[in-house]
C-alpha cells in the first residue's frame, strides 16, 4: 500500500512538473509573437499587432479610445465598407503674362472625364480604383489615384491627377487680337497633391460622415477647420526637345489656413453636408521654360488656395446613398508676367453597403 502511494506521488509530482515545462514552452513561444491583443492563432496575433502599431496612426480608433458625445455621432458596428460610385471630374487653367511685350491669355479646358469606381474603406482607411469606358477605348488618356484617410480629429488624402485633353486658345490682347488655337492633346498637367484637416469640434462633428461614411451624424453640428497642402503641379507643351515654341511650368508649394464645415441632419436618416477651407501659400518653388527662356515663376504674396465640399446621403438599415462634390482653385503670379489659374472639379454619385 505504501509502495502503491509513493508511486502514485511519483506520478503526480512528474506530470506536475511537465505541466509546468510545457507551460513555460508555451510562455516562451507566445513571448516571440510581438503582441499581447487575442487572437485565435498566431497569424491572427499578428493581424492585431500590424493594426495596433504600423496601421494605428492610419486606422479610426477614436470610438475605443476617447470618449465622443455619443449624441452627435456615433461609429457604425460594421468596421468594413464597400461602395461603388459614378464619378465626373473636370479641370481648367488660364495663363496670363507678356510675351515680347504683348499681354497674353491662355484660357484651356480639359475633357470632362466619366468614371466607375469601387471604393473599399477599413476603419477609415480608404482606398479607391476606378476605371473610364473613354480611356479603355484609348479616346482618354487622362488618369487618377486617390488614397484617402479620416477619422473624426483628422485626415487627409494623397491624390495624383494627370490630364493631356487640354485645349483652347493663345489670344493676344493687342489691337491685331491674333488667336492661335491650342489642339487637345498638346499640353499635359501633372498634380500631386497631399493635403489634410483637422476638426476643433471632433467630440460632435463627423466630417467623414459623407466622405466615407466611418461614422454616423446623429445630431446637426459644425466645427472649424485647420488644413495644410502640399502640392506640385508640371505643365509641359507636348513638343520635341528643338521646337522653339517651348512651353514648361513646375511649381512646388505648400498652403495653410483654416475654413468651417457642417452637417445638417435632416429627417428620414438624411444628411447634408458643406464646408469652405482658404489656404494661404507663404512661398513657391517655382520655373518657367518659354521659348528658350527659363526663369523663376513670379509670384504675389500671397497666393490663396480655396477647397469647397459639398455632400448628400441617405442611409437606410446597413445601405448608404448619396452624392458629394469637391471644387479647388488657386491662383499664382501675377498679370503683369506671368499667372496661373488653375481649378478642378469632382461630382460623384455612390452607393454602398456595411459589412
Amino acid at each position: 500500500m505504501k509502495r502503491a502511494l509513493v508511486i502514485l506521488l511519483s506520478f503526480c509530482a512528474l506530470t506536475t512538473k511537465a505541466q509546468i515545462v510545457r507551460d513555460s514552452a508555451i510562455i516562451q513561444v507566445k513571448s516571440h509573437i510581438p503582441d499581447s491583443l487575442p487572437g485565435r492563432n498566431i497569424f491572427a496575433r499578428h493581424i492585431n499587432w500590424v493594426q495596433g502599431t504600423v496601421l494605428a496612426p492610419f486606422l479610426d480608433n477614436s470610438n475605443e479610445d476617447i470618449p465622443n458625445d455619443t449624441t452627435y455621432m456615433i461609429k457604425p458596428g460594421e468596421k468594413l465598407r464597400i461602395g461603388t460610385a459614378f464619378n465626373l471630374t473636370g479641370a481648367r487653367m488660364t495663363l496670363n503674362g507678356v510675351v515680347d511685350d504683348e499681354p497674353f491669355t491662355m484660357p484651356l479646358n480639359a475633357q470632362a472625364k466619366t468614371s466607375v469606381s469601387l471604393n473599399l474603406c477599413y476603419r477609415g482607411l480608404s482606398i479607391g480604383f476606378s476605371f473610364s469606358p473613354l480611356h479603355l477605348g484609348g479616346k482618354n488618356h487622362d488618369t487618377e489615384f486617390s488614397l484617402s484617410a479620416y477619422s473624426d480629429r483628422f485626415g487627409g488624402d494623397i491624390l495624383y491627377h494627370s490630364a493631356e485633353t487640354y485645349s483652347g486658345k493663345f489670344k493676344l490682347n493687342n489691337d491685331d487680337g491674333s488667336t492661335i488655337e491650342v489642339p487637345r492633346g498638346s499640353i499635359r498637367q501633372n498634380i500631386y497633391g497631399l493635403n489634410g484637416y483637422f476638426a476643433f469640434r471632433w467630440k460632435r462633428f463627423a466630417l467623414p460622415a459623407v466622405f466615407d461614411q466611418s461614422w454616423i451624424q446623429r445630431r446637426s453640428a459644425g466645427s472649424g477647420l485647420l488644413g495644410g497642402t502640399m502640392m506640385l503641379v508640371d505643365i509641359k507643351k507636348l513638343v520635341s526637345a528643338e521646337d522653339p515654341n517651348q512651353l514648361k511650368f513646375r511649381l512646388f508649394f505648400p498652403a495653410i489656413g483654416g475654413g468651417y464645415g457642417y452637417n445638417w441632419v435632416c429627417a428620414h436618416h438624411w444628411l447634408i453636408h458643406f464646408d469652405m477651407l482658404l489656404e494661404l501659400v507663404p512661398y513657391v518653388f517655382g520655373r518657367t521654360t518659354i521659348g528658350t527662356e527659363r526663369q523663376r515663376f513670379p509670384y504675389t504674396y500671397p497666393p490663396v488656395m480655396a477647397v469647397g465640399r459639398f455632400g448628400v446621403q441617405h442611409y437606410f438599415h446597413r445601405c448608404f446613398a448619396g452624392l458629394k462634390m469637391m471644387y479647388n482653385q488657386i491662383t499664382i503670379g501675377q498679370t503683369d508676367e506671368l499667372q496661373l489659374i488653375t481649378n478642378e472639379w469632382y461630382l460623384s454619385l455612390f452607393f454602398g453597403v456595411r459589412i
